[in-house]
């Protein structure tokens, strides 16, 4: 069992059947197969250029930012985090 099944209940195939066991209400995903519900948004791919527009007014902090990046099994916390 891969992860899209172990969250939705059903295994992905074409298009079109996945598509049918998937709904939408607002911003919550519903798997049809096994009632689970899932917090969806979306996904906004800025150009650097929009990015410095949006935050040309912000102010600048004194002390510099940290980012850090987590690997792994992103799905299961997907599963954790965001069930309604």
């Amino acid at each position: 069992m891969n992860w899209f099944e172990q969250l939705t209940g059903f295994a992905e195939t074409d298009y079109h059947s996945t598509q049918s066991q998937l709904e939408m209400e607002g911003n919550t995903l519903i798997c049809l197969p096994n009632g689970q519900r899932y917090q969806a948004g979306r996904l906004l791919t800025p150009t650097l250029a929009q990015l410095r527009q949006q935050t040309a007014a912000l102010p600048i902090m004194s002390a510099p930012s940290r980012l850090s990046e987590r690997v792994g099994m992103f799905a299961i916390y997907i599963k954790t985090a965001t069930r309604l």
